[in-house]
C-alpha cells in the first residue's frame, strides 16, 4: 500500500468507509508495479465466510490473474465484516484485462449458500409467493452431494418433476445430455417418493432397454413435511447404432420406463426394441406376446435368443410393427397394397440376415401377425387409454409349426399378470376355462383337453372348446382369500379380453366390436363354462358378459346361480356311470345290484368323484387318492361305507380326513402323501398281493393302480394309465410321472373317465387289448358338457320371451330350475346311447373292420382326421389284425364315432338341413316338453335352429347307427349327408322304431344281456336295409314323401304278417317273441322285435302294390306264396350267414340280397297283373323245376358259399324275365 499514490488510494480508503454502513461484499484491488502480484482486500459479511468461501475467493483470484499462488491474511474484529487480504502471485499481472466489477460479482455469487441460489431461482422461475413456499419446504432438503453436483437452476427444474409425483403417478423420469458428455454418454434422472428405489432393482430395467449404466448417483431429498423424495441419476452409454436424433425417442423411452418400473410392462429385453427400433413400449407388449405365444405352440427357440434376434435386425421388427398396424390400426385407411409392400420390404430384408436362426424367428413373427384375425390393441377404455392387456384372434392354420391338432379359431391374451389361450373347433363351439398351473406349456394342456372336447362334443349343438389362463403374479401366501382375489383378477381380465373382441347381436343384427378390424366372418358365438379351478366363477363371467351387454346376457357361462348347477345335478358323474353299468353288463354284472371293488381318484368333497361314489349302494371303495391324502379300506362294508361317504359329500367342504376311521376295515387307514413312507398293514398286503411292508407315498399308488380291483374310477385331476410303448415325457404330466402304470398292467377290469385325461389313448388301447372294458373320457364325462348346452340353448330361448315382454327374468328362473330333472334326462339318453352303438360297434368290430378302415381313409382324405394323433392304427396294422381276425378296440371305435358324427354334422350344415320342414319337428325332441308344448314359435325362430336340427338328426343316426352307417351309404350309394338323413329319418318313421328302441332300451340291461344286444343290432341291420332300398328307390323325395307312401302300407303288411309266413318262420317267430315276453319285455314289441327279418319285404310289397292297384294283403299273399315256393326263408338265412371279411365281400353279399328281394318283387307284380299262380307255374314249369332242383342241391349241402348262392338267386332271375 505504502508504494500506492494518492488517487491510488482514495477511493479504496472511501470505500472502505462505505463499508461500515452496508453489510455486503467488497473488493478492492491493487496491482504490483512490475507485474508481480494483486493484492485483493475483500470485506465480508461474518456470518458468510467460512473456508469454503475463502478457498472460493482464492481460485477465483488465481483464475482472472492466471496465478500461480495465494497468500492469505484473516483479520476478524467486533465489526459485522471480516477483512480478508489475498495476495495472488504471477507473471505481468499488471499487462492483464480485468474487471473488479465481474470479480467482485463473481465473490459474491461464491459467497451467496447453494441453498440462496435455490431460493433466488425459485422466485424466478414460480414467482415469490410460490417460490418461498416452495423454498420453505425444499431449501435444505437436498443433500450437499447433490449441492455440488447440481446447481440451483437444475435443483428447480428436478423439484417440477418431484411435485407432480402423487400415489397415481409415483415416478417421473428424464433423459438428458450435459454439455460435456460424448454423443453416445447420455444422463437419466428417476425421480419417486417414499423408499427409495434399490439400485439393484433399478439396474436391470435399464440394462435391458439396452444401455450400459457407467454410473449411478442417488439423492435423497428430505422436505420438511410429507415423504421423502428420492432421485437417482444415471450415467448411461447407448449403442452407437442408436439414433437419439428420431423423433420422440428420448421420450418413449422415459415413459417406456415408468410403464416397466410400474409392472404394467414386463422386465426383459424386448424393451431394448424403445431404443433400438425406435418402439414405443405398448408395441413391446405386441412383440413380447407373439414371443410369449410362439413359446407356447413350441418354437424351438428360447424367449432371449428371440430376443436378441429381433433386437440384431432392430429395422425388420420395427416394420413388422408397421405391418401390424397396417393391418388393424382402425384409425388409418386399410390398403392391401400398404400391407403388402411392407411384406416385400421384410422379404428384402431377409435376405440380408445371414443367420438361419434370425431368419426363421422373424418369419414366425410374421406369420403369426399375418394370421391375425382380431385384437384389441387399438380400443381405448372410457378415459381414453389403451388397454393394459392384449388379446388377438389367430387362424392357427396360417402359423407353420403349429402343434397338431389344429382349431378352428384361437384366442390368445397376454398381459403381466395373465396369460391365456381359447381354443375353438369352430364357430359354434364351447368349453370349459381352466386355471392351469401350467406356465411353461399351458396351451399343451388346453390343447389336449380340446381335443378332447372336440369328440366329447359330438353329442351336442356347439363344437369343441378349451380355454385356460395362468396367472403370472400369484401372491406368495397361506390365505387363501389373498389367493383368490389374484385369480379372479386375472380371470375377469381373461373374460374381458375374449369378449373385447367377439361379436356382438343387437336387434337380431351382428354388430362388430368397437375400434377392432376384422379379417374373418361374423363371429358373435362365445359360451365358456367352469373347469379345473373355476368352478364358482360362472356368475362373475355372466356378470362380465352382461356388463358388456353381450347378446348372450347370463347364458354365456352356464351353470352360475340361475343355471344348472353340475354338482347338484351330478351330470357328469351320472352320465360317466351310464359307461359303467354298461361295461359291467358287457360282464354279464349288474353294478347297482352287486357289491364290487373299486380304487378311485378324487375325494367325496369332487362333483364327479363324489357324485359317483354314490350312484351305487354296492361300491367296495377299497383305495382312492388325492392330492393330499391315500384312503385305504381293504375290505370295505358296502352299506356303511355309502353312509359315511354320503356324509363326507354333504359336508361343505370335506377331505379323506374326515372319514370316520371307526368305519375303516382292519388295516386300513388314511395316509398323508407328504409322508416319507408308508408302512403296510398285513391287510393291505394281502390286497395289493405284495410282501412289501413299507412304501413311499408314490410307490403305494403305483401299486394300488396296479391291484385287481373291479372299476378304477377316475374323477380327479392327471394322467395315471400310458401305454408301455410311451416315455412318460410324451404324457405331458410330470407330476404323476412316479405313479403313473402302463395299461397293460391297470389291475382294473372296468374303466369309468369321469376326469378329462386320466389315460393317454394309446393307454386307453393297450388296456383294451390287454382285456379292460373302456371307452374314452369323452365318450364317458360328456354329459356335463352336453348340460351346459341345453341351458345354453334355453337360455337363448327363454331370452327371446323375456325381451319380448311375455316373460320376466324371475320368471325365467323358476322355469329353468323347474325343468332340471328333464334336461339331465336328456342328457344321460346320449350317454346311454353312445356307450350302447360303442357295445354293438365292439361286438361286429372284427366283421367291420374293413369298414372301420375305408372311413379312416375317406377321413383323413377329407382332411379330417389325423389317425397317428388319435392313437388309430395305420394300414399294416389294421391287415394284421384282419388276419388274425381282430378289430378295432373301443377307445378305437369311439374316436371314430366322434368324427363320424362330427362330419354328418358339418355336411348336414352345408346342406342347409335347418330348411327341411319335417326335420325340424326334432326341434320339439332337443327341448324339455313345456317349452316344445307353450313355446313353439320361439323355438321355431331359435337363432341355432340350424344347428339344434343338425346335431339332433346326427346324434339320432350316430347313436342308433354307428360311426361307419353314413360313410357306407356314401360309398354304396353315393348319397349326400342329407338325402342319407331323410331316408333314415323316413325308414324309422315308417317302421316305428321309436316305439321298439324305447322298449328294448327299458330292458337292455335287466334282461339277457347278449339276447338284448342281438336285438339291437337287428334293428340296425334292418333300418341299413330299408335307408338303402329307400335311397334307391326314392332318390331325392321328401320325407313326407316317403312316409305317406309306406307307412301305413306297412302297417297292415306287419298286422297280416304272421298269416302270410311259412309255418318254420312262424314258429321261429313266436319262439323268440315268447322268451322277450317271458324276460319283461312288452308282448307287442316282442311280437314287432321277432318279426324284424321280414318287416324289410314289406316296402316292396307295398310298392307293388301300389303299381298293381292291389290291396297290401293281397299283394303279400302272393309275394309269400312265391317266397316259400322258392325257399326264401332257407335263402336268405343262407345270404345272412355268409362271411364278411372285406368291403367287396359286404357288398357282394348285399348285392346278392338286393337282387333275390328285386327278383321276388318283379315275379309278384308279374303274377298279380298277368296270369295267377296256376297258369304262371304251367308256363314256366320248366324253369321252376330247374330252380327247384338247385336249391334242393344247396340245401344239402353244409358248406355254402357266395358263389354256390348267387347261382341260386340268378336261376330265380331268370324265372323273373321268363315272365315278362
Amino acid at each position: 500500500m505504502l508504494q500506492a499514490s494518492v488517487d491510488e488510494l482514495y477511493p479504496i480508503i472511501r470505500g472502505v468507509l462505505d463499508t461500515q454502513e452496508r453489510h455486503n461484499l467488497r473488493l478492492f484491488l491493487r496491482l504490483d508495479t512490475f507485474g508481480r502480484f494483486a493484492t485483493a482486500l475483500v470485506y465480508v459479511p461474518r456470518e458468510r465466510f467460512n473456508t469454503q468461501f475463502r478457498i472460493k475467493m482464492q481460485n477465483i483470484l488465481i483464475r482472472e490473474f492466471t496465478g500461480s499462488s495465494v497468500d492469505f491474511n484473516v483479520m476478524f474484529s467486533e465489526q459485522p465484516l471480516a477483512r480478508v487480504q489475498l495476495t495472488v502471485h504471477g507473471k505481468d499481472i499488471h499487462n492483464l484485462p480485468f474487471d473488479i466489477n465481474d470479480i467482485e460479482q463473481q465473490m459474491r455469487n461464491a459467497m451467496l449458500a447453494w441453498s440462496d441460489h435455490l431460493h433466488h431461482a425459485l422466485n424466478k422461475k414460480r414467482g415469490e409467493a410460490e417460490g418461498n413456499q416452495l423454498f420453505k419446504q425444499y431449501g435444505h432438503a437436498f443433500p450437499l452431494a447433490y449441492q455440488e453436483n447440481f446447481s440451483a437452476q437444475v435443483a428447480v427444474m428436478d423439484l417440477i418433476r418431484l411435485q407432480k409425483i402423487n400415489v397415481d403417478n409415483p415416478l417421473s423420469t428424464y433423459l438428458y445430455r450435459s454439455v460435456y458428455q460424448s454423443d453416445q454418454s447420455l444422463n437419466f434422472k428417476i425421480f419417486g417418493h417414499g423408499q427409495a428405489k434399490a439400485l439393484s432393482d433399478v439396474l436391470p430395467i435399464l440394462e435391458r432397454m439396452g444401455v450400459k449404466v457407467i454410473n449411478a448417483y442417488p439423492y435423497t431429498i428430505r422436505p420438511e413435511t410429507g415423504l421423502d423424495k428420492w432421485i437417482i441419476d444415471f450415467v448411461i452409454e447407448i449403442d452407437p447404432q442408436v439414433n437419439l436424433n428420431r423423433a420422440n425417442v428420448k421420450e418413449r423411452f422415459q415413459e417406456a420406463f415408468g410403464q416397466i418400473y410400474m409392472g404394467r410392462v414386463a422386465n426383459d429385453r424386448f424393451n431394448s426394441l424403445i431404443l433400438a427400433a425406435n418402439l414405443t413400449w405398448q408395441q413391446t407388449i405386441l412383440m413380447r406376446a407373439i414371443g410369449s405365444y410362439l413359446l407356447q405352440v413350441q418354437v424351438p427357440f428360447s424367449q432371449a435368443y428371440m430376443q436378441s434376434s429381433l433386437v440384431r435386425n432392430a429395422d425388420i421388427s420395427h416394420t413388422l410393427v408397421r405391418l401390424f398396424e397396417a393391418r388393424f390400426d382402425p384409425n388409418e385407411e386399410q390398403s392391401e397394397d400398404r400391407v403388402e409392400r411392407l411384406q416385400a420390404d421384410i422379404s428384402l430384408a431377409l435376405e440380408q440376415v445371414s443367420n438361419l436362426d434370425e431368419d426363421r424367428i422373424v418369419k414366425h413373427f410374421l406369420a403369426v401377425i399375418m394370421a391375425m384375425l382380431r385384437t384389441n390393441y387399438f380400443q381405448t377404455d372410457s378415459n381414453g387409454g389403451r388397454h393394459e392387456y392384449l388379446s388377438c384372434k389367430l387362424d392357427p392354420s396360417q402359423i407353420p409349426g403349429v402343434p397338431l391338432p389344429l382349431p378352428k379359431y384361437e384366442i390368445f391374451v397376454y398381459s403381466t399378470w395373465v396369460e391365456g389361450v381359447h381354443l375353438r373347433g369352430g364357430k359354434v363351439a364351447r368349453g370349459g376355462l381352466r386355471w392351469s398351473d401350467r406356465q411353461e406349456d399351458y396351451r399343451t394342456e388346453v390343447l389336449g383337453l380340446a381335443k378332447a372336447q372336440m369328440v366329447k362334443n359330438a353329442v351336442i349343438v356347439p363344437l369343441g372348446a378349451k380355454g385356460g389362463f395362468v396367472c403370472k403374479q400369484l401372491p406368495v401366501t397361506q390365505d387363501r382369500e389373498i389367493l383368490m382375489a389374484e385369480v379372479i383378477r386375472s380371470y375377469s381380465t381373461f373374460i374381458q379380453a375374449l369378449l373385447d373382441i367377439t361379436d356382438n347381436i343387437v336387434n337380431q343384427q351382428v354388430v362388430a366390436p368397437k375400434q377392432v378390424r376384422r379379417f374373418d366372418d361374423d363371429d358373435p358365438y362365445l359360451v365358456v363354462a367352469a373347469d379345473k379351478g373355476t368352478a364358482t366363477f360362472s356368475d362373475l363371467a355372466n356378470s362380465i358378459s352382461e356388463k358388456n351387454a353381450f347378446w348372450l346376457g347370463d347364458a354365456f357361462a352356464s351353470g352360475g346361480a340361475n343355471g344348472y348347477d353340475h354338482k347338484k345335478m351330478g351330470i357328469t358323474a351320472r352320465g360317466a356311470w351310464e359307461s359303467v353299468k354298461r361295461l359291467f353288463a358287457e360282464q354279464g354284472r349288474d353294478c347297482q345290484s352287486q357289491d364290487f371293488t373299486v380304487v378311485g381318484v378324487g375325494d367325496m368333497a369332487g362333483d364327479v368323484f363324489g357324485n359317483g361314489m354314490l350312484l351305487s349302494k354296492h361300491v367296495c371303495l377299497q383305495a382312492a387318492f388325492n392330492h393330499l391324502h391315500i384312503f385305504i379300506d381293504p375290505t370295505p362294508d358296502a352299506r356303511a361305507s355309502f353312509v359315511e361317504r354320503q356324509r363326507l359329500f354333504n359336508l361343505p367342504r370335506s377331505s379323506w380326513t374326515d372319514y370316520e376311521s371307526k368305519l375303516i376295515s382292519k388295516g386300513g387307514g388314511i395316509f398323508e402323501r407328504s409322508a416319507k413312507s408308508i408302512k403296510l398293514s398285513p391287510q393291505m398286503q394281502s390286497m395289493m398281493g405284495t410282501d412289501t411292508k413299507k412304501m413311499a407315498p408314490n410307490e403305494l399308488i403305483h401299486a394300488l393302480l396296479k391291484m385287481p380291483v373291479d372299476l378304477f374310477w377316475n374323477g380327479g385331476i392327471g394322467t395315471y394309465v400310458k401305454a408301455s410303448s410311451e416315455n412318460h415325457s410324451d404324457i405331458g404330466d410330470p407330476a404323476n410321472d412316479n405313479l403313473r402304470v402302463n395299461g397293460n398292467q391297470l389291475g382294473a377290469k372296468v374303466i369309468g373317465e369321469g376326469g378329462n385325461l386320466g389315460f393317454s389313448q394309446h393307454g386307453r388301447i393297450e388296456f383294451a387289448q390287454a382285456g379292460g372294458f373302456i371307452n374314452t373320457d369323452a365318450i364317458d364325462n360328456s354329459a356335463g358338457v352336453d348340460s351346459s348346452d341345453h341351458e345354453v340353448n334355453i337360455k337363448i330361448l327363454l331370452s327371446q320371451l323375456v325381451d319380448a315382454g311375455d316373460m320376466t327374468i324371475k320368471q325365467r328362473n323358476t322355469l329353468l330350475a323347474s325343468m332340471t330333472d328333464e334336461v339331465g334326462e336328456l342328457v344321460l339318453s346320449h350317454n346311454y346311447h353312445q356307450t350302447l352303438v360303442l357295445s354293438i360297434a365292439e361286438g361286429q368290430a372284427s366283421a367291420r373292420l374293413s369298414d372301420h378302415k375305408r372311413l379312416i381313409h375317406s377321413l383323413e382324405k377329407q382332411g379330417r382326421l389325423n389317425r397317428g394323433l388319435e392313437g388309430l392304427p395305420d394300414d399294416a396294422n389294421m391287415d394284421e389284425r384282419a388276419r388274425v381276425q381282430a378289430g378295432l378296440t373301443r377307445p378305437e371305435i369311439s374316436v371314430l364315432l366322434a368324427y363320424s358324427k362330427m362330419r354328418l354334422f358339418d355336411e348336414l350344415m352345408a346342406a342347409n338341413i335347418g330348411n327341411d320342414a319335417y326335420l325340424a319337428r326334432s326341434l320339439e325332441h332337443y327341448f324339455p316338453k313345456v317349452l316344445s308344448k307353450k313355446y313353439p314359435t320361439a323355438i321355431a325362430s331359435h337363432p341355432l335352429r340350424s344347428e339344434i336340427i343338425a346335431t339332433h338328426v346326427t346324434n339320432q343316426i350316430g347313436n342308433r347307427m354307428g360311426s361307419t352307417f353314413g360313410n357306407y351309404l356314401q360309398e354304396e350309394m353315393g348319397a349326400e349327408a342329407g338325402d342319407i338323413a331323410r331316408a333314415f329319418t323316413a325308414a324309422c318313421d315308417i317302421i316305428d322304431s321309436q316305439s321298439l328302441w324305447h322298449e328294448l332300451d327299458r330292458v337292455t340291461l335287466i334282461i339277457d344281456y347278449p339276447k338284448s344286444m342281438q336285438l339291437h343290432k337287428n334293428i340296425q341291420t334292418l333300418l341299413e336295409d330299408l335307408t338303402l332300398w329307400l335311397l334307391s328307390q326314392h332318390p331325392g323325395q321328401t320325407i313326407q314323401t316317403m312316409v305317406d307312401q309306406y307307412q301305413k302300407p306297412m302297417a297292415i303288411y306287419y298286422s297280416e304278417l304272421t298269416h302270410l309266413l311259412p309255418q318254420e318262420a312262424i314258429h321261429r317267430i313266436n319262439a323268440q317273441a315268447d322268451e322277450l315276453t317271458a324276460m319283461g319285455m312288452d308282448s307287442q314289441i316282442s311280437q314287432r322285435l321277432s318279426q324284424l327279418e321280414f318287416l324289410y319285404y314289406g316296402l316292396d310289397v307295398a310298392r307293388v302294390a301300389s303299381e298293381c292297384q292291389t290291396k297290401v294283403t293281397t299283394t303279400a299273399q302272393t309275394w309269400y306264396r312265391l317266397y316259400e315256393r322258392f325257399q326264401g326263408d332257407w335263402l336268405n338265412q343262407a345270404i345272412a350267414n355268409l362271411p364278411i371279411k372285406d368291403q367287396w365281400q359286404r357288398k357282394a353279399k348285399g348285392s346278392l340280397k338286393q337282387e333275390f328281394e328285386a327278383s321276388l318283387a318283379q315275379l309278384t307284380h308279374a303274377v298279380i297283373v298277368g296270369d295267377q299262380d296256376p297258369a304262371w307255374e304251367l308256363r314256366n314249369g320248366a324253369l321252376i323245376e330247374r330252380c327247384l332242383a338247385i336249391l334242393g342241391e344247396l340245401q344239402s349241402n353244409t358248406n355254402i358259399n357266395l358263389a354256390m348262392l348267387s347261382v341260386a338267386v340268378r336261376e330265380i332271375a331268370k324265372l323273373k324275365t321268363s315272365s315278362t
